[in-house]
Parts: C-alpha cells; structure tokens; sequence
C-alpha cells in the first residue's frame, strides 16, 4: 500500500510539475534561464536583458534552395513535453527574433489540435501543467511578430489514412500467397530507410544522431516527458485515447489467452492435473504427464500465439512507419519549403518537429523540389480515403 501511494506521488508530481520552472521567455533581470546552454546577458546598468542562445543539440541547421538563392532553416528536433526541449524551442525562436533574423515558425500541428489549446487561459491546466514545444513556439512567434504555420497533416485525414492501412495490412497479413506478407515487407522496408535515412557525403546537412538523442539533460527530463504525454492526450481527447489503450491491452494478451485456451482444453472432461494457477510451463508439464498428445495441442496454440505476435509487430511498424511517420514527413517538408519560398533573403525558418521527423524530412529538403514520395504515395497522404 505504501509503494502505491510513492507512486502516485511521483506521478502526479511530475505530471503537474509547472512548465514555467522549464520555459522563460525573454528577461529583463539579470537572471539566466534554467538550460543546458548558459545565457549571456547584455545591456547598461539600468535593465539587463537576457540574449538566448541557439541549442548546441537537437538542432539540425540546413539550408533549402529556392529558385536561385537559399534560406536557411533550423529543424528543432524535440521529446514531445519535454521541459529541455520547450526551453530549446524557445531558445532557438528567440536567439532568431533578437537579431531580426526569424521570417516564420513551422509547427508540428494542424488546424484541429492547434484550435484545442490556443486560446487557453495562463491559469489553465493545460498552460500550467500540460504545456508542449509547440505552445512555445507558436507564443515566441507571436512575440516576434512572425508567421506562424501549422505545418502537419490534418488529424481527420491522419485517421481516415490509418483505418486503410490498418485495414489493408489485416487483409495482407491474411493472405500470404496473394503476395500480402511482401507487400507489408516492402512497405516496412520502404518506410523505414526513407524515414530514418543515412546522411550521404553529399549532403548540405549533418543528421542528428544519439547524441542528440540521449543526451543528458533531455533523457534526465525524459520521465516528466512520458507522464505528460499521454495525460495531456487523455485532457484533449479522451475517448480515443481509452479506446487505443483498452485495444493495445486486449492485442498484447491475446497470444496468452491462446496458449491458455490449448493447453487449459478438455482439462475437465479429462481429468489432467491443470489448475487456474498454473503457469504456461507447469500447464504443459501436466498435459505432457496425462496425455502427450495435448503438447501437440499445446504447440499449435503457442504457434499461433507467437503469429499474432509477429503479426503485431508487423501492423505496428506499417502504420507507424508509413502513416505516422513517412508520409507525414513529405506534407511537413512541403510545408516548410513553401514557408522558404515567403521568407525574404537573409531570413531564415524555425520548424519545431518530434526528433523522429528531423532527419527524414531534412532529406526531403535537401532534394530538388517535388522529389521524396512517388505519385502514389502523394495521394494517399493527401486522400486517405
């Protein structure tokens, strides 16, 4: 009783540890922001103010070329309501803005989750407490004057093009003479190496890396990150988030629940020595005792637990790689090459991603436009439907 009390505390602890001892906007004290990065403080004696400074990590600084002059861009790569990474966030949009240097800000966001927090009240739960990267970015690009873009897909198109893969992964997972377990290979393959590619000699970026992903400070804030995270999806969206959960539940037991219906058949007509208590290995113990011929029995439920198992696995990295990940980096990337095209000269684009979009869509960037996806894997990103 008293573990479940500690562990309430610490959760609820973190989860309402208040994001302003994380994030500070621009000081006029000479005060220097809690960071990874040290501050340096300007000005006379009467007001100091505090100059940010650009993140030495999860930052990837690349340029794009349009027509015949480049942009530059900066791709903050972020542990999604992190503490370290909302202060990088902020740090990178102000280091900009202080010079006159910032055209625009892209976000990880569409129109329907941007319009659940934006206009939240200071005192709110969700300002207070569940505070994220792109809260940051899109209140420091109000201070500075510059545009705002919601850069992601569509949270309506984003489903409707995760209920066909899922749907089309269902029926080719089925059909493995029809060529469907290939295509689910192909399209894992396809996906994986375009959404985590290897930065070649050519170029004009270097990719993040692990020590951008573990590095210290942000994986000593990874806890606060992965207690927010599903608490701030639960506030906004609570439904969908019980559904996904009670679904995850049912899809990891159900290899268990079939080795326990083989090895647990016939146990009453037959008289085998098998108690609820059991265990998988005690159960097989006692039908390999009483009747040999159930291992069989036994054996073919493990096997088929152990497809549902693979089968997991394989509908996850489908859906993931290729809806979540993949194709939303090419409409991320095309959002950001047209926020390039609107910047003057001189002037560059903030683009504040999770870290797992980073390198993926500087690839696309880095390629002449309308390269990265094949016709037909616009469209579906486009029209899921």
């Amino acid at each position: 009783m008293c573990r479940v009390f500690w562990a309430v505390v610490v959760v609820f602890g973190c989860a309402w540890l208040p994001s302003s001892l994380s994030f500070a906007p621009t000081c006029n004290a000479p005060t220097f922001r809690r960071s990874s990065n040290r501050a340096r403080c300007v000005g006379g004696s009467v007001a100091l103010r505090c100059m940010a400074q650009l993140p030495e990590r999860n930052v990837l600084t690349m340029q794009v070329k349009i027509d015949n002059s480049l942009r530059d861009v900066y791709l903050v790569g972020t542990m999604h309501y992190n503490p370290v990474s909302l202060q990088r966030v902020g740090d990178t949009v102000d280091a900009l803005a202080e010079t006159n240097s910032l055209s625009s800000v892209v976000i990880e966001s569409c129109a329907a989750r941007y319009a659940k927090w934006k206009d939240a009240s200071p005192t709110s739960m969700q300002r207070r407490f569940l505070l994220s990267e792109m809260q940051v970015a899109s209140d420091r690009a109000k201070v500075a004057g510059v545009e705002l873009i919601l850069g992601d897909q569509s949270i309506e198109d984003l489903g409707a093009r995760t209920k066909v893969l899922l749907k089309e992964t269902v029926v080719d997972l089925a059909s493995p003479l029809q060529g469907g377990w290939g295509r689910c290979a192909e399209d894992v393959w396809k996906a994986g190496t375009t959404a985590f590619p290897s930065t070649p000699s050519s170029a004009s970026f270097s990719g993040l890396g692990l020590r951008d992903l573990f590095d210290p400070a942000l994986m000593a804030a990874a806890p606060v990150s992965l207690l927010r995270y599903p608490l701030a999806w639960l506030y906004r969206s609570p439904l969908p988030f019980l559904t996904l959960i009670f679904g995850a539940v049912f899809v990891s037991v159900l290899p268990d629940l079939l080795m326990y219906a083989a090895t647990g058949s016939g146990s009453g007509d037959q008289g085998f020595a098998i108690s609820a208590g059991m265990s998988v290995a005690e159960r097989v113990d006692a039908l390999a005792q009483e009747d040999p011929q159930a291992v069989l029995s036994a054996a073919a439920g493990a096997g088929g637990g152990l497809l549902v198992a693979v089968a997991e696995i394989v509908l996850f990295a489908r859906v993931f790689l290729v809806a979540l990940l993949n194709e939303r980096n090419v409409i991320l990337a095309d959002k950001i090459r047209s926020a390039c095209a609107r910047a003057e000269p001189g002037k560059a684009v903030v683009a504040v991603l999770g870290m797992a979009h980073v390198n993926g869509v500087a690839a696309i960037l880095d390629q002449p436009q309308g390269v990265g996806m094949s016709q037909g894997q616009s469209e579906k990103a486009a029209n899921p439907v």
